[in-house]
């Protein structure tokens, strides 16, 4: 009896592919790490940047409020501050959040 020895032919052609794959989903998952955090960064300072155009515009809303003058002989509202006091106001409130 002779017993032969049964071999798979091994196909070569695939040998050693696990590693560029590897690598490829690494970098991969890198880069979408990296997007992840840019937008969570991204969202924050979005918000970040809101939070001081609202103090503005209510800091300004604020002092034009308490200076609206009563109606005039023709039924005309208008305020006591100039343009430039209620840009100033608004600058004092943006400033500190930038």
């Amino acid at each position: 009896m002779c017993l032969q020895h049964q071999t798979r032919a091994q196909p070569h052609a695939q040998a050693g592919q696990v590693l560029p794959v590897f690598a490829i989903v690494v970098i991969a998952l890198i880069a979408v790490t990296a997007l992840v955090i840019d937008t969570g960064f991204l969202f924050g300072q979005r918000r970040y940047d809101q939070n001081g155009a609202d103090a503005a515009a209510l800091a300004a809303a604020r002092l034009m409020a308490t200076s609206v003058s009563p109606f005039d002989n023709n039924g005309n509202t208008f305020f006591a501050v100039s343009d430039a006091d209620v840009y100033n106001e608004a600058l004092k409130y943006v400033n500190p959040n930038q």
